[in-house]
């Protein structure tokens, strides 16, 4: 099970730690939710990745940002990202025999490798001083492309984990996603003429799921393409 964090933190006045607070979902893993967290855990036998989707300054989805490289750009922002995973160590690290944290969801422009491993190192450093021993797993550039695992410096240690996400052929598993350049628009009229099943990819939120009231109104017809 993955529990993807989206904007989770904010600096507090001395500027020295992140505080975490108004994510949608974070009710499952505040501070007072632990035992949630630990008590769906075993009830399910699931080990968790704690994964960071978006920070200050950056955000996978470039229609989403006018400037997805910012965090790459800035110190102040790097320096909460470092901040947030100390919080996020302090907090989780107990029940590292069955949460691993994952520092950023796809780093897309592979001009920032360099940058990213650098960021990616003084994360995990920052991480070990709390908790030695949790499994931290680190993505490439380009949308975490298998191609570009080589880009990545050698494993801090023995706990760094490389993951990939592979979604080809992306025509089929991003059906008309409307943030994907050349995306063809009609492709389920394809699938209706030669009666092809597919996947329904949420058009109108990311939230990786069709139970959200938003959906109601086209609940049948996702249903129905299923």
């Amino acid at each position: 099970m993955a529990i993807y964090v989206n904007q989770l933190g904010f600096y507090t006045n001395d500027k020295k730690h992140a505080t975490i607070s108004g994510c949608k979902g974070y009710e499952l893993i505040n501070q007072d939710g632990q035992v949630v967290l630990k008590n769906e855990v075993d009830y399910l036998t699931l080990d968790v990745i704690l994964d960071i989707h978006k920070t200050k300054g950056y955000m996978f989805d470039p229609l989403e940002v006018a400037n997805g490289d910012l965090f790459f750009q800035k110190t102040e922002l790097q320096d909460f990202f470092v901040a947030l995973w100390e919080e996020m160590a302090r907090r989780y690290g107990q029940y590292k025999d069955y949460v691993a944290f994952e520092l950023l969801n796809e780093v897309v422009n592979p001009a920032v490798d360099k940058i990213w491993n650098g960021i990616a190192k003084r994360t995990i450093e920052a991480i070990r001083e709390i908790v030695p021993d949790v499994y931290i797993l680190v993505g490439g550039v380009c949308y975490n492309s298998v191609s570009c695992v080589s880009r990545l410096d050698d494993p801090y240690d023995d706990k760094i984990v490389y993951n990939f996400h592979c979604y080809e052929p992306l025509v089929f598993t991003h059906q008309a996603a409307y943030w994907v350049v050349d995306m063809p628009a009609d492709i389920h009229a394809t699938f209706e003429k030669y009666g092809i099943g597919r996947a329904v990819w949420n058009y109108k939120q990311k939230d990786f799921g069709i139970v959200d009231p938003h959906y109601e109104e086209i609940l049948d017809e996702v249903v129905k393409n299923l």
